[in-house]
């Protein structure tokens, strides 16, 4: 089944990446693998690309002529509702119902997509409209640009591992750190804090709001947060790739690179803390709590 939907509007240079995992975008081991696959088609149509992929990944649903060039992307929600992602599927990390191995392979797919997501040569935006919890908020972190609507109801954000019962990952606090700053960081992640987009505007998590309370739908909802950020990504791509490619290099590859090699050890030490009979409990807790519902908050 595909969750991401891949789709270059005419006369446009970037790609629109819409998440499509009803009810809340929970994250299991399939969409974390469709984004890779997703973000590895767009890549091989970067203008400073050396190779061209003409054929579309096969669990992703392209809408792209397989020849127009791609230099940035825009992830957003299709959802009916008002969640960017609800983070990982808490499936994918109850002790009980997977196994070392089935582990690895998610956490894998997982890191390694967010730290090529890091230092992507594509510009790359999150357009949110409404939760983005934990693993939705860490995927929006490693973006270049965070764009975030106020008045759904539901506008808030933040990695909020700790008040399930497990502890944020290292890469993640770090990226955080790098953005926002050690005291705010140390009090949310502590706290498993999950903030306004108003605060997170004003404590630099998101760089830009869209007010939607006198949105008429969902679909204008949508449309008022995904013109913020066609704008952005339009003015940004003006300029040409090579420059701004060398700066976000410089920035953000030492992160990425390490965030990508230390995937084989936090995946088998976060195994081992998943075992853990308190983490257990805790997360069979948070499964009770949303039974019905399969929401998910990691």
């Amino acid at each position: 089944m595909s969750y991401v939907t891949i789709e270059v509007p005419t006369g446009k240079e970037y790609a629109i990446l819409s998440l499509n995992r009803a009810p809340v975008n929970s994250m299991n081991y399939a969409l974390w693998l469709q984004l890779g696959d997703a973000l590895t088609y767009c890549e091989s149509h970067f203008t400073l690309s050396t190779t061209k992929q003409t054929s579309a990944p096969p669990n992703v649903k392209t809408l792209h002529d397989g020849r127009s060039s791609i230099r940035g992307i825009i992830i957003t929600s299709a959802l009916r509702r008002h969640v960017f992602t609800a983070g990982n599927d808490i499936l994918e990390l109850y002790a009980p119902k997977s196994n070392m191995e089935q582990y690895v392979q998610f956490n894998t797919a997982q890191n390694i997509f967010l730290g090529r997501l890091l230092k992507t040569p594509l510009l790359s935006v999150a357009a949110i409209r409404g939760a983005c919890p934990a693993g939705g908020c860490v995927l929006a972190l490693c973006c270049d640009y965070r764009i975030m609507t106020t008045g759904t109801g539901a506008d808030v954000i933040g990695l909020n591992e700790v008040a399930l019962g497990i502890p944020v990952p290292a890469s993640w606090i770090k990226l955080m750190e790098y953005l926002v700053g050690g005291a705010i960081v140390t009090k949310m992640l502590i706290g498993g804090e999950m903030i306004s987009s108003k605060m997170a505007k004003d404590f630099g998590l998101v760089n830009e709001l869209v007010d939607v309370s006198d949105a008429k739908s969902v679909d204008d909802a949508t449309s008022r947060v995904l013109n913020h950020a066609t704008k952005y990504a339009d003015s940004i791509l003006k300029m040409p790739d090579e420059g701004r490619v060398l700066t976000k290099g410089c920035l953000r590859n030492d992160m990425a690179d390490t965030w990508i090699q230390r995937v084989p050890m936090e995946s088998l030490s976060g195994w081992k803390m998943l075992q853990e009979p308190k983490v257990v409990s805790a997360l069979g807790e948070v499964l009770q709590r949303l039974s019905g519902d399969k929401k998910s908050k990691l």
